[in-house]
This record gives C-alpha cells, sequence and structure tokens, in this order.
C-alpha cells in the first residue's frame, strides 16, 4: 500500500522530469529542423536497434554542459567513471525495496555520466587503455547492481527467472564482444548494448510506479508490470543478440581457420611439385 509521502515522491519526478524532458526535445526537435545535426555527430557512430538518432542526439545535447563543465575543471574522466558507478550501486537498494520509480531514474542518471566521462575524455585527449578497462568493468559491476536489486525484490515470484535471463543475456552480449576482440574479430552487430539496456530498464522503472498506483492499488508487494515488461525485452533481445554475436564470431573464426589451413596445403603442395620439377631436371 501507497502512503501520501511515497505517492508524491513517486509522482513529482514523474511528472516534473518528463514534462521537463519533453519540453526540451521539442526545443531540441525544432533546432535539428532548422539547423540539422550537429557536424561530427557522436550519436551518428552508435549501432542501435531499438533507439532513434534523434533520441540519442538529444541526450548529448542533453549532457553536453555537464561535459563542457567537466573539462572547464579539468575532473578526471575515470572520477566521473566512478560518480556513475555510484549512481548504479545506489540503484539495487532501490530496486530490492520496490522503489522502481527512484531505482530507474538513478540509472538513468548513472547511465548519463557513463556518456560524459568518455565526451571529456575524447575532450581533453586523455583516451587510455587503462580508462577503457575501467570503464568497461565498472559497467558489468553496474549491471550486476542492477539486476541484483532486481533480483532481490522479485525473489519469490517467476519473474526472478526472467531477471536472471536479463542477467546472463547482459553479460554474454559483453562477453562475446569482447572475447571475439581479445581473437582480432571485431563485433558490435545486434542490439540491447549497455545503452539500449539503460534506456530500456531506466525509462520503463522510472514510469512504472505510476501505472502501479492504478492498476495495482492497495497491492502490498507491487508487480511493476512496466519494468517486467523492460526486463522482458532486455531478457529476449539481449539473448537474441549474444546468439547472433557468438555465431559471427564463431562463423569468422572458422573462415580463418579453414583459409589458413588451405593456404598450408598450397603451400606444401607448391613445395612438393617444386621439389619434382628440381628431380627431373638432374
Amino acid at each position: 500500500m501507497y502512503s501520501r509521502l511515497e505517492f508524491w515522491l513517486s509522482i513529482g519526478p514523474m511528472v516534473a522530469l518528463p514534462l521537463i524532458a519533453a519540453v526540451t526535445l521539442m526545443f531540441f526537435s525544432i533546432l535539428v529542423a532548422f539547423r540539422g545535426y550537429p557536424k561530427n555527430s557522436k550519436a551518428a557512430r552508435v549501432d542501435t536497434w531499438f533507439v532513434t538518432r534523434l533520441l540519442i542526439e538529444y541526450w548529448y545535447w542533453l549532457v553536453s554542459p555537464i561535459e563542457k563543465l567537466a573539462v572547464r575543471w579539468n575532473v578526471s574522466p575515470d572520477t566521473i567513471t566512478w560518480v556513475g558507478l555510484f549512481f548504479a550501486l545506489a540503484s539495487a537498494p532501490a530496486f530490492a525495496t520496490g522503489h522502481m520509480g527512484l531505482g530507474g531514474w538513478l540509472i538513468i542518471i548513472g547511465g548519463s555520466f557513463d556518456i560524459i566521462d568518455g565526451l571529456v575524455a575524447r575532450a581533453v585527449g586523455r583516451t587510455t587503455t587503462e580508462g577503457a578497462f575501467l570503464d568497461s568493468t565498472l559497467d558489468r559491476l553496474a549491471d550486476l547492481a542492477t539486476f541484483g536489486g532486481l533480483a532481490v525484490y522479485y525473489r519469490n515470484t517467476w519473474v526472478m527467472a526472467l531477471v536472471m535471463v536479463a542477467l546472463a543475456a547482459t553479460y554474454m552480449v559483453s562477453y562475446t564482444r569482447a572475447r571475439g576482440e581479445s581473437l582480432n574479430v571485431e563485433c558490435k552487430v545486434g542490439g540491447m548494448q549497455r545503452g539500449e539496456r539503460i534506456f530500456f530498464i531506466g525509462i520503463t522503472s522510472a514510469l512504472s510506479p505510476m501505472v502501479s498506483l492504478f492498476v495495482e492499488t492497495g497491492v502490498s508487494h507491487p508487480v511493476h508490470y512496466l519494468t517486467v515488461g523492460g526486463i522482458g525485452v532486455i531478457a529476449i533481445f539481449g539473448s537474441v543478440t549474444a546468439v547472433i554475436r557468438g555465431v559471427a564470431i564463431y562463423r569468422e573464426l572458422r573462415f580463418r581457420e579453414l583459409k589458413k589451413t588451405s593456404n598450408v596445403v598450397d603451400f606444401q603442395s607448391s613445395k612438393l611439385h617444386g621439389q619434382g620439377g628440381a628431380k627431373t631436371l638432374k
């Protein structure tokens, strides 16, 4: 049962923040209509199945003042990465205790800092391998915190299994790409990359309490169907992406192995023919 305080804590941000987002998105859309997308657009390099370029450009535009401020104040990109992790970790207890709205907004804020650290690193020329490693490692910890909190909340329901599938798919999407790159095979195909996962779990969870207030009135442990929907999308399309990447990388490695074997056979064959020709000349 929601108390009056919980009601306003849920409704307040969900009314104010989406309203601000809608107004700023409309303003940005007008700018794009008259000026077009920015030159050297960062969003143009983002490969995604589910999020439109307009939304990606809008989010980069929205966080650009924070990026410029961080550059001006000489804030380390690694520091920004840790700040993003802090918000992601904070979402775990929020989700675990059923405060889906708060957890969703924390995920969105943490994901925004995950964008800003890369922007700042490129702006000040501090893109380093150790920074990339730290960012990827903390991203996995952030994913674990998010789904860990959700697993605690849904521990006695069927949704727990869905959360586990989503978590496994999340890790496999990242692992297949990382393992492929370690074998010199670059593979970025598929959807449900980190940005898309943040988008789905963040938005659905942030809006979920409002839906639950109307469809689960008086329920002591709401299912939060909108959040479950976001988890389901990640579980399904994350699994599809993991399979697509796994198959693509395996085929590429298999092709290289067959090509390598074929080259060895051709070399040995030509060597034998060369030796035979030498004996004939003698």
